[in-house]
């Protein structure tokens, strides 16, 4: 059941909404919003806000801002991030003036930098407009000063120029914008005349702002500008402004009615499946006239009246602080865990996942000889200017061409129901057949390589280490594993050009600049803990059952049925019924719940900490005491101190792979390597993940040595261990090949 948002989904996604109600009229209601969604049509985007905003520039070229978009409703951690940057003079690299999280969930719309860095403005919300964020400054170490509301800036005569785009409430099309200093002001001119000025001292507008035929005089004698009162304000555009972020939604601080946001992720469902549908009618204005605050009401009303909230999901331990947040297991009202899974694999924009999928359609797989496949691997120059190599190459040109467009669009995972319709069961086929596909794009690189093309090269490798990310960003842990060895062999792979008579080629000025967008941290591996976390729940959930008659929970009369088919074992073999009997529902649910929140703890430490605590689980969870209480686990447990290892080191080689293309541009630049990481400051890609302190360099003649001191926290003189087991991770000089 590959996941697609159609109009049979959207209908059982508000049944599921309103199941809990029982009230008829009120189903209909939301099956007509959702008819009419479906029937609904938005224009396109406008170009400039089909991506997020990633970079900024003040006028003087002085300051740049670097801006990472985040992810919308999720933990505080995935929010929008930024780094305001200082130019440096001769001999000197970049300067990071500050780093900070903003205010938005995905990226603002504008960015405005005064030309000597002291403040920063943002201008709303990536695919909201002014519905969210509409003015938000920042001062000096990028502390914000103040936020306003776009209904402090617009007032009554103001509301008619304002458009509604899909979500995004459009006032500032053909704006113009401008900091003034004396007295320090930030200026917005709209597309009607009016003017917008903003104290960044009193951190107030001034007056109502200045309108067409006014002088600055005259608006300044105005009192401070007042919120605008919302019966001025079309309801279209009120329904949007009332709204709150999707993070909001999700995460707000005592938000536990499960009716309420159930209502919410469905109304922000309709909205993206009526981006995709195509006729005419205003779905903010059909949001407004169902009138949400009315319907979350309403069927709050109805939840009291005859629903058990008690039987509706609640989230487990600190699933929620970990990014993750995981519905607790009830047989007698069972949490559709795949449905949960499959959910988070949404994406708000475009998907990357058609053009996955039609890599793998139009991918050619190699049919020759096993020995000439590996040695091509290899970069064998042989083996690469083989008729058998270029032939099969070429005849995956149109694969890999769609292959690597897909880290320009969303992703966040793709997966299909297995036939049992549980998470253990759930298909991930797109994985091996991408990591062929990952492998093809690696020969082709070589090949490129071996005939002197080193910038399209380099651009595959580049591709590949945006494709691992991507591929790390599905809820399951191996997605994760996968995504990590995809980066390792990529960039195990680009460090290896850097060694090779071609590495001289390089600029690798604008290479640092591109490693930043190309090599994106992977999903951070507690996220993904909890994914496990949902496998174990979903699990008990089949193997349980409610008993209305007894008003107790039992094990399952199919159950060793299912853990057969599952997991080949028996109940005659291992006495899992008995066993679990003894321990029953409730208390099988606490044991793993305490495991998991315990694990999770431990992987959100630094890793040293971390590394102790998990192998310390590992050593556990292979103990008889493990087994015997924690039968199920004991089954399906992976090792999550390797995990949180591997994941670790991942980390580690995506610093070190960055700090060594800058190190060797700045030796392009000044014509000899620094004497130190110091040149860099306090970048985050001179930390040794495993260490949380600066990596291991020396200036050695023309060259360097570069090493992380590897799982052991030792530094062992550079003394290479691949698997950062024991002694060092040495990643320049390049290592030989084992």
């Amino acid at each position: 059941m590959a996941y697609t948002i159609d109009a049979l989904g959207a209908c059982l996604m508000m049944d599921q909404a309103v199941a809990a109600c029982g009230e008829p009229g009120m189903k209909i209601h939301l099956y007509l919003l959702a008819i009419a969604v479906l029937l609904s049509t938005t224009r396109d985007a406008p170009a400039s806000e089909r991506r997020p905003l990633r970079e900024a520039h003040s006028e003087n070229g002085r300051f740049h801002l670097r801006i990472h978009a985040g992810r919308p409703a999720r933990n505080e951690s995935d929010r929008c991030r930024a780094i305001l940057y200082e130019r440096g003079g001769e001999r000197k690299r970049d300067r990071r003036v500050w780093r900070v999280k903003l205010a938005n969930e995905v990226a603002p719309c504008r960015a405005l930098i005064r030309n000597d860095g002291r403040f920063v403005v943002m201008l709303d919300e990536f695919r909201r407009g002014g519905g969210a964020h509409a003015v938000v400054i920042y001062g000096e170490h990028g502390k914000q000063l103040r936020e306003f509301d776009l209904r402090e800036l617009l007032h009554g005569d103001d509301w008619k120029h304002v458009t509604v785009e899909r979500r995004a409430v459009e006032w500032l099309p053909d704006a113009t914008f401008a900091f003034v200093d004396k007295p320090p002001l930030f200026v917005i001119k709209l597309k009607w005349g009016r003017e917008i000025r903003v104290d960044l001292e009193k951190l107030e507008t001034v007056g109502k702002g200045v309108k067409p035929g006014e002088t600055l005089g005259e608006a300044e004698s105005n009192a401070t500008s007042k919120p605008t009162a919302n019966d001025a304000i079309p309801p279209e555009i009120l329904a949007l402004l009332k709204q709150p972020t999707s993070a909001a939604a999700d995460n707000a601080e005592g938000s536990s009615d499960p009716i309420t946001e159930a209502v919410l992720r469905a109304l922000a469902k309709l909205q993206r499946l009526a981006e995709t549908s195509g006729v005419d009618v205003d779905v903010a204005g059909i949001v407004a006239a169902a009138g949400l605050e009315d319907a979350v009401a309403a069927l709050q009303k109805a939840s009291t009246a005859g629903a058990d909230i008690s039987q509706q999901p609640r989230y487990a331990g600190n699933s929620a602080a970990a990014g993750l947040a995981v519905p607790l297991p009830n047989p007698a009202n069972p949490v559709d865990y795949v449905a949960w899974v499959v959910e988070l694999t949404e994406t708000d924009g475009p998907s990357a996942v058609p053009l996955y999928k039609d890599a793998i359609k139009k991918r050619v797989p190699w049919e020759g000889n096993d020995d000439l496949y590996e040695a091509a691997r290899r970069g064998d120059p042989e083996a690469l200017a083989s008729p058998e190599v270029i032939e099969w190459l070429e005849a995956n040109e149109e694969a890999l061409a769609d292959f690597r467009a897909a880290p320009w669009f969303e992703y966040r995972g793709m997966v299909e129901a297995g036939d049992d319709y549980s998470v253990i069961g759930i298909l991930l086929p797109n994985l091996s057949d991408r990591r062929r596909l990952f492998r093809t794009s690696i020969i082709d690189a070589k090949y490129l390589e071996a005939n002197g093309d080193v910038g399209s090269a380099l651009g595959n490798y580049l591709d590949n280490l945006a494709i691992g990310a991507q591929t790390s960003q599905g809820p399951m842990l191996i997605e994760n594993l996968v995504g990590i060895a995809m980066q390792a062999e990529t960039a195990d792979d680009l460090l290896d050009c850097f060694a090779s008579p071609c590495g001289d080629e390089i600029n690798y000025v604008r290479l640092a600049r591109e490693l930043e967008d190309s090599f994106q941290p992977l999903r951070p591996i507690v996220e993904c803990f909890q994914g496990e976390r949902a496998l174990a729940f979903d699990i008990i959930q089949h193997i349980y059952e409610w008993d209305e008659e007894t008003g107790q929970y039992r094990v399952a009369g199919d159950a060793d049925k299912y853990l057969d088919k599952s997991f080949g074992i028996t109940s005659e073999e291992f006495g899992f019924s008995v066993v679990l009997g003894a321990i029953g529902f409730e208390r099988m649910v606490e044991l793993t719940n305490e495991w998991y929140d315990e694990l999770t703890r431990a992987s959100m430490l630094p890793y040293p900490e971390a590394k102790e605590a998990l192998s310390e689980f590992d050593e556990h969870a292979r103990s008889t005491t493990f087994k015997l209480r924690y039968p199920l686990l004991s089954v399906i447990l992976p090792s999550l101190g390797r995990a949180n290892h591997l994941a670790t080191r991942s980390a580690t080689t995506r610093n070190a792979t960055r700090v060594i293309a800058n190190l060797k541009a700045y030796r392009q630049q000044y014509g000899e390597y620094p004497d130190s990481l110091d040149v860099f400051g306090d970048a985050e890609m001179v930390i040794d993940p495993f260490t949380d302190h600066s990596f291991a360099y020396r200036r050695e003649g023309d060259d360097f040595t570069l090493y992380s001191l590897g799982g052991n926290g030792i530094d062992d003189g550079g003394v290479h261990d691949r698997r950062a087991n024991t002694n060092d991770v040495l990643y320049w000089p390049r290592p030989p090949k084992e």
